[in-house]
């Protein structure tokens, strides 16, 4: 079967992983939420990542011939946007992040791959984990490897209100995470 036919769980579990939300529920000042025995609470489980999954049916990198010195075999293409295939969505109903988000997102049935991957990508964009959890990261690569919690959460607050009302302003945020005082 082809990746077509097979849906591929790892870029829905990585794009939460890795690049927006992390394992663990964060408090805005980036420290995790527990459960009554202290254990942190998950941002997600495997329902989640299989609801994610089905947004990302129908797309693929295609292939296009290998430049020397591979000539003559196939390689992904890697540079131009993702294909897509509608004969491969899956267009039923996706509900993101139940069970885990008081109001999950719920993506109707029979929208397109980019209404999907538009809907997806939003209710990411959206979920409280963003702020603290980007927060935390870019001071990680730009400052310090241990941020207070205050200094997470003040680039936090800056994540999610630019004081202009706007949502995910890498400006505000880079501004806030070097001119911090800490």
């Amino acid at each position: 079967a082809s990746s077509l036919e097979q849906p591929n769980e790892n870029f829905a579990r990585e794009i939460l992983q890795l690049f927006s939300i992390g394992t663990e529920k964060l408090n805005l000042d980036g420290t995790t939420q527990n459960d009554g025995q202290g254990k942190p609470l998950p941002t997600y489980d495997q329902s989640v990542v299989d609801e994610f999954k089905r947004v990302y049916t129908g797309w693929y990198i295609p292939e296009i011939p290998c430049p020397p010195p591979n000539s003559g075999d196939t390689c992904g293409e890697w540079v131009a946007p993702m294909s897509f295939d509608p004969d491969y969505h899956d267009t039923d109903t996706k509900t993101l992040f139940a069970g885990f988000l008081p109001n999950p997102t719920v993506l109707p049935q029979d929208q397109t791959g980019s209404q999907d991957l538009n809907g997806a990508i939003d209710a990411i964009f959206q979920h409280p984990n963003v702020g603290p959890y980007v927060a935390r990261e870019l001071i990680h690569s730009l400052v310090t490897s241990n941020p207070s919690p205050a200094y997470v959460e003040r680039v936090a607050n800056a994540f999610n209100d630019n004081g202009s009302s706007v949502r995910g302003s890498l400006w505000a945020v880079v501004k806030a995470i070097l001119l911090d005082p800490e």
